[in-house]
């Protein structure tokens, strides 16, 4: 039957047209979308962080924005990239999370940022990090 232009089915909501219910599902999708979380960084690890770094430098557009002796951080358009030792971190992505607390008892970077290391269910490591801790 249709019903001003649209096709009427019956659903298990009374009185309810499947396309009505669509949008008000679609709505529903894109007020969550406004709330994802931020990908902070990814981290890979090198054993020679000078010449992992050249490496990116010589083959992308970056740049080094901050680097010591144990890690560096490269600036994309879109994303950081963390080069760590193997002795120090592990291969992860991070998290910006608001409230880490309620995510369990964080530790805290050299830098201030509270962070918490967990694994995803794959056995992934992720870091979850609140930026607004170090103000």
């Amino acid at each position: 039957m249709k019903f001003l232009g649209m096709v009427k089915r019956k659903s298990h909501v009374p009185n309810v047209q499947i396309n009505n219910h669509r949008r008000i599902f679609n709505n529903r999708l894109i007020n969550r979308m406004e709330k994802l979380n931020k990908i902070d960084h990814i981290a890979l690890q090198t054993t020679c962080l000078s010449s992992t770094i050249r490496w990116y430098e010589e083959n992308f557009f970056c740049k080094v924005i901050f680097r010591d002796k144990n890690w560096a951080l490269i600036k994309f358009e879109n994303i950081n990239i963390a080069l760590v030792r193997p002795c120090d971190h592990p291969p992860h992505i991070s998290f910006v999370v608001n409230n880490i607390n309620k995510y369990g008892i964080p530790d805290v970077h050299r830098d201030g940022v509270q962070f918490i290391y967990e694994k995803d269910n794959a056995g992934n490591v992720i870091e979850l990090i609140d930026r607004p801790s170090v103000n």
